[in-house]
């Protein structure tokens, strides 16, 4: 299978006066794994039905290597979709659900057979065939549900929130799975997701949106450790955003640190200190109320108690400007 690359120009959705999506530009080249993230309401959910053709969008074009597909129903556009619920037929066998697609397009049973089972074979799944849905977990059915979005050899797959009612420990390792398929493939993927950590994990380009606008894109790793607004430094959760000398700065909450009253360049006060497994997450209030935290391999020192004066403080090379 080849991916293919997908377009978004001058996208937009509106209804009434609200614009869902904002008129978005966003090149995802062939092959690509591509997270749209961020918080409710901003806007990614409606992309993805836009890109899936399951709504119209108010201008704007999706191209699908360079083809126009804008106006086409979705069963044409050469995509995939899978969604939350996974959507699998209870009534029907494993092997049944994945081949279904091909049924559809009258494939012959014999053939669409064989393709189901090779699809399942890849999601190591053929044992268990003959089941029902109701008979498997919540990985087993996410990749139940993969297989059968994939039969029809899509160029692009879009998944929606397909990790979220999954438990953490299985989260990991269907994300992990994802991503083998993914490259093995060599499918465009386009994954919306609230979860930083799930971003992170799996993208070639993160995509962050806010207020049906692309705030920032750009590889995992440029994104975390640059985050261009103070929208962004707060929605990753990993970063503080300081009022100094008239600007906004950034600065990761591992690089801050604690110091006794009127030795750093920032006076605070303490609130709490919560243990988190890897490190120790120190909570504190900045003096405009601004909350602030600091991640440390050890508790802080015993004895301090909730309001005490403190000081935080940091290398000049950890800080950078933000956007506001």
């Amino acid at each position: 299978m080849l991916g293919s690359l997908l377009e978004l120009v001058g996208l937009e959705k509106t209804y009434g006066a609200v614009a869902a999506v904002d008129k978005i530009d966003l090149k995802v080249p062939a092959g690509a794994y591509c997270c749209l993230l961020g918080p409710s309401g901003c806007g990614k959910s409606t992309t993805l039905r836009l890109i899936a053709g399951h709504d119209d969008p108010t201008s704007g074009d999706v191209m699908l290597d360079q083809r126009r597909v804008t106006h086409l129903a979705s069963s044409a556009r050469g995509t995939a979709m899978m969604f939350q619920s996974y959507a699998l037929f209870p009534h029907m066998s494993i092997l049944d659900n994945v081949a279904f697609p091909l049924r559809i397009r009258g494939v012959a049973a014999a053939d669409r057979k064989q393709q189901a089972l090779a699809q399942l074979e890849m999601v190591e799944m053929v044992e268990h065939a003959e089941k029902r849905p109701n008979q498997l977990s919540g990985g087993q059915q996410q990749r139940v549900a993969l297989a059968r979005a994939l039969i029809t050899g899509p160029g692009a797959r879009l998944l929606d929130e397909p990790l979220s009612a999954l438990d953490p420990a299985l989260r990991v390792k269907v994300r992990v799975e994802l991503k083998r398929i993914q490259r093995e493939l060599g499918i465009t993927f386009i994954h919306v997701t609230h979860s930083q950590e799930e971003a992170m994990a799996l993208a070639d380009l993160v995509v962050i949106m806010r207020d049906g606008r692309i705030e920032q894109m750009g590889n995992p790793v440029s994104v975390f450790a640059s985050p261009a607004t103070s929208f962004v430094a707060r929605f990753l959760g990993s970063h503080n955003v300081i009022a100094q000398d008239g600007k906004l700065i950034g600065v990761r909450k591992d690089h801050l640190k604690l110091r006794p009253a009127g030795l750093g360049r920032l006076p605070a006060r303490y609130i709490s200190t919560e243990y988190q497994g890897l490190h120790f997450s120190i909570r504190m209030k900045g003096e405009d109320e601004e909350d602030l935290t600091v991640l440390m391999n050890e508790p802080p020192e015993e004895g301090m108690k909730p309001g005490d004066r403190v000081s935080l403080d940091w290398a000049q090379m950890d800080a950078y400007e933000l956007a506001s």
